[in-house]
Order: structure tokens, then C-alpha cells, then sequence
């Protein structure tokens, strides 16, 4: 369901629902709809009494039982809030384990109407039969990352909050260098406040002097550099993720996904695909992650990303015979394919 669901059901004098579920890859969203949730439906005269918390899969059925068909006491509600119980994924090896997952399919069918149940999930499968029930009763609300335009404005706003001035343009660009969303943007953006007490604005130097990009984004830099064969810039790049104390294996894993999916980046592009489509079908997180991928896989011929995709197999392989040091054997990877 949109945010504007969630909206409308925390508008409403009095909210009949009572199980809801909350997941999805934007945490910033879905913590702040599910905490407002949780101020209207929590009793704060006896929280102990009538508010029950349970963290992960391993908690104890008969806890939950009990707390749900005892009546509330002094209270109107009981609420009962799990965290990442992963009930709603139907793989027993990543999922909770099969009684669990029964016992909710029983349990959700009599929820008593003074009992209200919040699931917040990091991973749900949405062919569940679990997560079909609550979906079927609008009850389910995925939270993704914004649209390259909401980020923006939306990080516009955030400095505005904080008494900064800051462009849609520089905006746009410290959202594109973090990962993470609107949590890893909020987090740089009071590092950035605190860097420029005493002014007014945040712009372009002061983001860079403080703002370290994501991983993702140093190495699409380094393959910039690749690209335009300048070993001397992607050899530097590759140092500072060296200086960032980033595994060699991780390091070379990242520029071999990469160049894998700038290769089907291309060709979807081919295929006529959107920009949507394309961050749908590949499975991007990011709005901002897609569009670089798009943007950039026109700058590789499909002969630069397959000798790529071969040098990065031929490293690994070399990686594990452990004849060479890791760093060598990266930095003779990338002078060589930026060299030729």
C-alpha cells in the first residue's frame, strides 16, 4: 500500500484494524509510520502491562499466546509488536521455522478486537500465504526508496529543518553518494551542519570535505577513470578504498557486479526498457543507483565490459592460488584495463 494509506489510516478518529504489517528497503519511513502507530494504539498508563515486544524468530509461542488472550488491564488495547520475525518468508532456512509460521496462520484467523499486533519485517515474501491474509485486508505497507525528485526535495527540506540552505542540485548528489536512504542522508546531513556552523549554506566543497561516498559510488568512479583510460586517476581511486580498509576480495566482487550489471543495464536499454522497468527487473534499490547505471553503461562497449568481466575472473582465480598479494594483483587489474 502508498504512503498516502498509511496517512489516511493515522488520520482516522478510530482505527478498527488490528494486525499491520511493516517492511520494505526505505527504514527511515518505515520506522516513522510504524512508531506513529504505535504512539496511537500503545497504552502509556501501564506499558508493562499491556505493551509486549518481541525481537527476532526464537521468541516462545506460548509468550505470545498468553499475551493475547489475556484482557488488557486498565487499558482499552494490548498491542504486541514483533521485530523481524520472519514469519512472512516461506524458506524454513532464512524463515522462521515451520510452527511458527502455522501457528500465526491459526492465530491471525482470531485476533481478539482488543488486541492490536504490528509486525516490522526486513524481508518479506510476498508469495506467503501469511503475507496474502494481511495484504487482502490493506493492512500490509511496503516502504521503497523515494523517487530521485522526492529524494531531493526531500533532503532540500531536511537542511531547511536544520537551519541550512542547500540547492537541489547538491542535494541531489549527497542522496546519490549515500547509501543506506533517508537515514544515511540524515546522519551526513548533521555532520555536515556541525562542519559548517556558522553559515547559512551547505554546498558542493563542503560535501566533499566531509561526506565519504558509498562504496558503490568509488568504484563507479574508478571505472569512470577505467573508461576514459586515466590509470593514473583509477589507480588512485582504488588506493582510497585500500585507505578505507575495504577487503580485496569485496573490492574486486564490486567491480565485477558492476561491470555484470552495466552489461545488462545496456542491454535492457536495448530492449526499450524504462528507467522503472530496468531498477525493477535488476533489481537496483536505489532510483539514483539505476539512473548512474543507465547513464554510464553508454559509455562501455559491450568488448570494454566483457574484458572486464574476463580480467575480474582471471584476478579472482588468481586471488585464491595466493602467489600474489591481493593489492598488486588489483592495481595490475585496473592499470591494465584503463591502459588499453
Amino acid at each position: 500500500m502508498s504512503l498516502d494509506a498509511i496517512k489516511k489510516l493515522l488520520e482516522e478518529s478510530e482505527i478498527s484494524q488490528n494486525v499491520f504489517l511493516f517492511f520494505g528497503e526505505e527504514v527511515f519511513l518505515k520506522n516513522h509510520y510504524k512508531n506513529k502507530l504505535i504512539e496511537r494504539m500503545e497504552d502509556t498508563n501501564f506499558p508493562d502491562m499491556d505493551n509486549f515486544y518481541f525481537e527476532d524468530k526464537n521468541y516462545k509461542i506460548s509468550d505470545v499466546n498468553d499475551a493475547i488472550e489475556t484482557l488488557p488491564f486498565m487499558a482499552e488495547k494490548k498491542m504486541l509488536v514483533f521485530k523481524n520475525s520472519y514469519i512472512f518468508k516461506s524458506d524454513s532456512k532464512t524463515g522462521a521455522k515451520q510452527e511458527y509460521r502455522e501457528y500465526w496462520e491459526k492465530r491471525l484467523k482470531e485476533i481478539p478486537a482488543e488486541v492490536c499486533i504490528i509486525f516490522d519485517e526486513a524481508e518479506v515474501d510476498k508469495r506467503s500465504a501469511l503475507y496474502k491474509k494481511i495484504a487482502k485486508e490493506n493492512a500490509a505497507f511496503e516502504f521503497g526508496f523515494l523517487t530521485e525528485q522526492e529524494m531531493t526535495r526531500w533532503t532540500v527540506n531536511l537542511f531547511k529543518t536544520m537551519g541550512r540552505r542547500i540547492s537541489p542540485h547538491d542535494a541531489a548528489y549527497l542522496a546519490q553518494i549515500c547509501s543506506g536512504g533517508m537515514t544515511a542522508v540524515k546522519n551526513e546531513a548533521l555532520k555536515l551542519c556541525a562542519y559548517t556552523t556558522g553559515k547559512t549554506e551547505v554546498n558542493m566543497p563542503d560535501i566533499r570535505a566531509v561526506v565519504t561516498p558509498s562504496v558503490e559510488n568509488k568504484i563507479f568512479e574508478m571505472l569512470d577513470a577505467v573508461i576514459a583510460k586515466k590509470p593514473d586517476i583509477a589507480l588512485k581511486k582504488l588506493s582510497d578504498l585500500f585507505y578505507l580498509r575495504e577487503h580485496e576480495v569485496k573490492i574486486l566482487a564490486l567491480i565485477a557486479s558492476t561491470a555484470d550489471k552495466l552489461m545488462n543495464t545496456k542491454i535492457a536499454i536495448e530492449e526499450g526498457l524504462s528507467q522503472t522497468e530496468i531498477m525493477m527487473n535488476l533489481g537496483f534499490k536505489s532510483p539514483f543507483i539505476a539512473k548512474k547505471y543507465v547513464s554510464d553503461c553508454s559509455k562501455f562497449s559491450y568488448s570494454d565490459l566483457k574484458k572486464l568481466i574476463s580480467a575480474c575472473a582471471k584476478c579472482d582465480s588468481e586471488l585464491k592460488s595466493n602467489s600474489i598479494d591481493g593489492k598488486i594483483l588489483l592495481e595490475m587489474l585496473i592499470a591494465d584495463v584503463s591502459a588499453n
